[in-house]
């Protein structure tokens, strides 16, 4: 269905059809929400941008000047620079891409900020397509390198980042991640692509990279967004890869097995339309979850039911996961793309929220689930509508992260007409009680922003598990740091992260309501 030089509309309309229907809801579905979303995008200094040619784009949260709160970059299409929008500390946005230099980035569909070079400072990665005849060829992948003044100098070539196609055929971008794939401490890049091969470039220790996709033997052809994390914890950054059409993939790393497959015994290779994904432990049981966004429908030629798709991790021994989106009520969405996990209501648990594009499946609004874990098993109920996020908007890209320091999580949302939009957290009076912790986990050595790291809260007798990512969502990144609500509790009987090199830090006695930054010892 790709066309060069042609717009991209969508997925094969005859491979699902839309099923009409409201949203399920499961436990409590009068109870009054906690909290309200309010759009606060233009009165916090965030403008519209230019759109492009293809499906979807999206949108990194990440704190790139270590000022301690979280600054946006925002890919733009052709004819315009993306933006860089610099936090003053209050939620409020200045955008100053010019100033460090990455006014003449553009046209890109999404980004990636990484310690490519290990040297403490967030360096970004952007892709862009190959998909018009106006596309420079060129801009598919660059790399900048931040600067100690904090701005930033392309190095992509010298860096040895190409990811053109050797033919020159056309290609889209599916979405970017990072980990440790070879074992060496240091971040490997992996680029989806959804209609060319992906590319894994491996560090060599320097900030320069190899390109191994060869060696993987990956031959997939329309991926979305991949998620890394060390599912198997052998010390291998291990990919999930959502794909259109066709299986996912579950790929373990290891000595001597590079990229293996193991989706279909693990349960996760259901073919749908796959896009967006979001990971976490939805069930505090110490193990992380996926939640696979999709177009709702039934498939013309099979008759499945196509959903969106929560996989629970049951793994005991070997990768199991049980897919239970329909039976909690997440299932039914419209056409899904971004997606996170994250505790709005700063209960302990983590909520999950979707966003569709209405174009596909009709007027099928944003969701927003509240999870209903609390004694009863996890179950979950839509309170888009009474939270302010039941939007009609294309939505794209979606990620969460604290803009003001409050202490809940916010929303930024990527729309198919260049907006960003930023939704403020607005707790009630109940929820406003509630503690928090956000836990920021750093090292002194070549993984500096502990990417893969799993950070653990005990508290108010319960567990809770976060994973510190780079690339989540769809197109997106979220701030690579942990972040908790605390409900009642009013102290932290423990933290303890995981490192991703296998060491262990544990601190006990921690107060709530504070950003604590945890450093690997040597």
């Amino acid at each position: 269905m790709f066309v060069a030089g042609a717009a991209l509309l969508g997925h094969d309309s005859a491979h699902a059809q839309p099923v009409a229907g409201g949203p399920v809801g499961i436990v409590g579905a009068s109870a009054r929400p906690g909290f309200t979303l309010v759009r606060v995008d233009a009165e916090r200094g965030i403008g519209v941008d230019t759109p492009w040619n293809g499906l979807g784009w999206g949108i990194a949260a990440a704190d790139y000047d270590d000022d301690g709160d979280i600054d946006l970059f925002v890919p733009t299409g052709p004819g315009a620079a993306s933006r860089l929008y610099q936090n003053d500390g209050t939620g409020h946005f200045v955008d100053v891409a010019a100033a460090t230099g990455l006014g003449a980035d553009g046209p890109v569909r999404v980004a990636l900020f990484v310690d490519a070079d290990s040297d403490g400072r967030l360096d970004l990665l952007t892709a862009g397509d190959a998909i018009e005849s106006a596309t420079p060829l060129g801009t598919i992948l660059r790399l900048y390198r931040q600067q100690a003044d904090h701005t930033f100098v392309e190095v992509t070539q010298a860096a040895g980042l190409f990811g053109l196609p050797a033919d020159g055929s056309a290609v889209h971008t599916g979405g970017l991640c990072a980990g440790d794939f070879d074992g060496d401490a240091d971040l490997d890049l992996f680029v989806a692509r959804w209609d060319g091969q992906p590319l894994m470039y491996l560090n060599q220790g320097d900030g320069t990279f190899a390109d191994e996709s060869a060696r993987t033997g990956m031959n997939y052809g329309s991926l979305w967004q991949p998620v890394s994390h060390d599912f198997n914890a052998d010390g291998y950054a291990d990919l999930f890869l959502a794909e259109d059409f066709f299986p996912n993939h579950l790929l373990l790393s290891g000595p001597g097995a590079f990229c293996v497959d193991v989706a279909p015994s693990a349960g996760v290779d259901t073919a749908f339309n796959e896009m967006g994904v979001a990971v976490g432990d939805f069930d505090n049981d110490q193990d992380f979850d996926l939640y696979v966004t999709n177009i709702h429908g039934f498939d013309a030629g099979s008759g499945v039911l196509e959903h969106n798709e929560l996989f629970r991790n049951d793994s005991a021994g070997g990768l199991v996961f049980t897919e239970l989106g329909m039976a909690l009520g997440v299932g039914e969405g419209g056409t899904g793309w971004g997606t996170t996990f994250f505790d709005a209501d700063l209960d302990g648990d983590v909520d999950l929220l979707e966003v569709n594009a209405i174009e596909f499946t009709g007027n099928v609004p944003w969701r927003m689930y509240l999870n209903g874990l609390g004694g009863r098993g996890p179950a979950f109920r839509d309170v888009a509508a009474l939270v302010g996020f039941d939007r009609a908007e294309y939505g794209s890209g979606a990620v969460s992260f604290d803009m003001d320091r409050d202490g809940d999580l916010d929303v930024a949302v990527r729309t198919d007409q260049g907006e960003v939009l930023l939704f403020e957290n607005r707790p009630r009076a109940a929820t406003a009680a509630r503690g928090w912790l956000v836990v920021r986990p750093r090292t002194g050595g070549a993984n500096t922003h502990a990417i893969g790291a799993v950070v653990r809260v005990e508290a108010g007798g319960r567990v809770m598990s976060r994973l510190v990512t780079a690339g989540v969502s769809f197109m997106g990144q979220e701030p690579g740091e942990a972040h908790f609500g605390l409900g009642g509790a009013g102290v932290v009987e423990r933290v303890t992260v995981a490192w991703p090199d296998g060491g262990v830090s544990v601190i006990e006695g921690v107060a709530p309501g504070q950003v604590l930054d945890v450093v690997a010892s040597p």
